[in-house]
């Protein structure tokens, strides 16, 4: 039997030896997924939030490092002309 004979065979159908409890079980998981992949997505835009938040502080520590490192520098220097 070929699909040109068989006017029915084109179409989508449920076959009725498939449990229904198969059924919920699949819409039950899907949204689960969906619920899940949205608590993820509100705990990424909480993560980006953040740091844009550290990003002052950063930059600042940066800032700090630089300066650290030049006293440091200084400081040996002066040591060695010490001696």
């Amino acid at each position: 039997m070929t699909l040109a004979s068989d006017p029915g065979a084109s179409q989508w159908h449920l076959d009725k030896r498939i449990p229904i409890a198969l059924v919920v079980a699949i819409i039950l998981q899907t949204a689960s997924i969906m619920f899940w992949v949205g608590s993820i997505e509100t705990r990424v835009a909480n993560l980006e939030g953040a740091q844009s938040a550290n990003s002052d502080v950063r930059d600042r520590v940066i800032r700090i490092e630089e300066q650290v490192k030049h006293i440091r520098e200084g400081i040996d220097r002066i040591a060695n002309e010490a001696r």
